[in-house]
């Protein structure tokens, strides 16, 4: 179990690796920080002045041994348009948006299972065909589109949430449930497919044979070797919804991560952006990390492969 451990851990620190590379290339190729601080008509030497103290007249090799460096310590110093520490700013979002993803996984995860699990018990009947469509449109439907529909219906219409803001119960209520479609969707479609195809395994007819109940034999077997596909996608959800869903905290002024997000690209704050996409990537990693161990501890023999 150590080496497979050590053998993941090596391997993501590899891929974080090539990563800040890749942002720090593309956030120099995609323009110039100085000139996007200064008005149109600033001189030479303010641009070449303003460049020097944003260390973007050192060599690259330089730049990149300081970006490195700022890297390790997960903070690429302060915004360009904030005038605060981009790693003050990231920490401030990520309650907001560990709150959202935590709802709305719990939502998404806790039906998608469910209702995949019902849909494997009885294949090809009318609660198959019902979970099939719903799991479809929930992966189909635009994020945005459902968004403006529920502040259409609930908020504007009825009155019954808030459009926007954070800090109560009722605002995270829409953006919850709207990020939790998508997850629904996905997760029942994996659960469903995983559970038929162990439930036509040699080992599910044995148990049968023995005369344990259909719930027993789901319950004891099916659902655990099921269970390596929908950790997959439960990860993947958790990485998504952790790095920030720009959409729909635009949408609701959701002070996350993904607001964050939205406002640097587009102010093009290099630093806001370096910091988010390297947090981006950090969680992306763990939680492959954390699925990996989890298929050497749902089935020992991955551990040997």
């Amino acid at each position: 179990m150590g080496k497979y451990v050590v053998k993941r851990v090596l391997r993501g620190i590899v891929t974080l690796l090539g990563i800040s590379i890749v942002v720090f290339v593309l956030t120099h190729i995609f323009g110039d920080p100085a000139i996007m601080l200064l008005p149109e008509d600033a001189t030479k030497e303010t641009l070449w002045f303003t460049r020097e103290s944003l260390g973007l007249n050192d060599p690259l090799i330089i730049q990149f041994k300081n970006f490195a460096l700022n890297a390790l310590k997960g903070d690429f110093g302060p915004s360009i348009h904030q005038m605060e520490s981009s790693r003050a700013l990231l920490l401030r979002a990520l309650p907001a948006t560990g709150v959202l993803a935590a709802a709305a996984l719990a939502v998404g995860g806790t039906i998608g299972v469910t209702i995949g699990i019902l849909a494997s018990m009885k294949p090809r009947s009318w609660l198959d065909n019902v979970v099939s469509t719903i799991s479809m449109g929930g992966v189909s439907t635009p994020e945005f589109w459902v968004a403006l529909l529920l502040i259409w219906v609930v908020a504007v219409q009825f009155g019954l949430l808030p459009t926007s803001g954070y800090g109560q119960w009722q605002h995270l209520i829409l953006p919850a449930v709207v990020l939790s479609i998508r997850p629904t969707g996905r997760i029942a479609q994996v659960t469903r497919s995983s559970m038929l195809d162990e439930m036509s395994r040699q080992y599910t007819v044995t148990a049968y044979a023995k005369g344990l109940a259909r719930r027993q034999v789901i319950r004891r077997h099916v659902l655990k070797n099921a269970g390596i596909g929908i950790v997959t996608m439960v990860g993947i959800e958790v990485a998504d919804l952790l790095s920030g869903t720009i959409i729909v905290e635009t949408i609701f002024a959701w002070p996350g991560v993904g607001f964050q997000a939205k406002r640097a690209f587009f102010s093009s704050d290099f630093p806001l952006i370096q910091t988010v996409v390297l947090w981006a990537a950090l969680i992306t990693v763990t939680m492959n990390l954390l699925v990996d161990l989890t298929y050497g501890w749902l089935n020992p023999r991955i551990r040997y492969a």
